[in-house]
């Protein structure tokens, strides 16, 4: 199966940033990504090296992609977003949540 890079970055935009809730491509998180004959080369810009949803994310990106391609081998390159990258991200993801409106909860805490 003929890939191209246009393809890869199509799967990893239906992959959610688990914290921030917004695709990893609108994040800005998926960098270089290379295509070899038996294996897949993705560099993600996570907003710190330490980031303890690192190994979610790093699963979700290589379930998706071999749900899509079949058994493919996947290898990261983790970087950390410089400071214009992270205030971008979250500038998007306050964005998104500015335009969700909490539904105010009953007696028993359940909405009403």
């Amino acid at each position: 199966m003929y890939v191209e890079t246009k393809d890869i970055k199509a799967i990893l935009s239906t992959v959610q940033d688990p914290e921030l809730g917004l695709d990893i491509v609108e994040l800005g998180m998926v960098g270089e990504i290379v295509i070899g004959l038996d294996h897949i080369e993705i560099e993600i810009a996570l907003t710190t090296l330490a980031c303890p949803l690192r190994a979610v994310i790093q699963k979700s990106i290589t379930q998706k992609i071999i749900d899509k391609l079949g058994q493919t081998k996947v290898n990261f390159r983790i970087i950390e977003m410089n400071p214009d990258q992270k205030k971008r991200a979250m500038a998007l993801a306050r964005s998104f949540t500015d335009s969700v409106f909490p539904v105010p909860a009953g007696p028993s805490g359940a909405p009403p």
